[in-house]
């Protein structure tokens, strides 16, 4: 069962008639010389606020995919570096390990090979 607003609610009819109505009251107050222009300059207006907000809306698209790509850029330089970096300063260490673990084998592989001898 549907029900009706209170008798206080305008309905949706009563809010655009008096719409009309009162901007019908504007241009009647109005010069008749004046009436283009003011309709002129309202939707103007209206168009200008369009674009603006058009522009405003396609700026910060365009914003958020550029920062999104200079980032991901510059943090992708800052991994490459500190890689770098880091696999210079693994180096030493790393032929270090290297250089033991061929003379442990050598020595593994000379001992076995002097035990084994015929």
């Amino acid at each position: 069962m549907q029900k009706s607003p209170p008798r206080y609610v305008p309905t949706l009819t009563q809010v655009v008639t008096d719409t009309l109505v009162s901007r019908e009251n504007v241009h009647s107050l109005a010069p008749a010389a004046s009436l283009p222009t003011l309709s002129g300059q309202l939707q103007t207006h209206e168009l200008a606020q369009q674009l603006r907000q058009q522009l405003l809306t396609r700026t910060r698209q365009y914003l958020d995919i550029e920062l999104q790509r200079r980032i991901r850029e510059a943090v992708s330089q800052l991994a490459l570096e500190h890689a770098h970096k880091l696999f210079e300063a693994l180096k030493p260490q790393l032929e270090a390990t290297i250089s033991q673990v061929v003379e442990e084998a050598v020595q593994q592989a000379v001992a076995h090979a002097s035990t084994h001898a015929p």
